[in-house]
């Protein structure tokens, strides 16, 4: 049976992942307002940029998976005295991926909340 510490760590977790997942979606909404309303050549991947985000930073977590995973065989096949600079020297580099990968995806978050409030004060092409 849960527990309560469970049920609350649970309901936390799904809460700010629904949470996220909002505001994402009004990011998204947002950006494709401000493209139809300008209506020109660029706009158009204004509304792609979280979705670029989102894309971005799972691929940098699957990185951080396949990286810790190949490193734990190698420390399995290292020698004993060498095991534990192993792991770190292959955590580090998973780490490192998943931060490249976050880097990259606050960038893309960030171009899209600048283009969505340039578009929003910026008058509309007339036409």
């Amino acid at each position: 049976m849960m527990g309560l510490g469970e049920l609350v760590l649970i309901l936390g977790t799904l809460g700010a992942v629904a949470l996220q997942g909002l505001a994402y979606a009004a990011l998204i909404a947002w950006g494709a307002w401000a493209a139809r309303r300008q209506g020109g050549r660029w706009w158009w991947a204004l509304p792609v940029l979280p979705v670029a985000s989102v894309v971005v930073s799972a691929a940098g977590l699957v990185a951080n998976v396949g990286v810790l995973a190949y490193g734990f065989e190698s420390v399995g096949q290292a020698p004993p005295e060498n095991k534990a600079q192993t792991l770190s020297q292959w955590i580090e580099l998973g780490m490192a991926s998943t931060a490249g990968a976050l880097g990259v995806s606050v960038l893309l978050l960030g171009a899209a909340v600048v283009g969505a409030l340039v578009g929003t004060v910026r008058r509309p092409p007339a036409g």
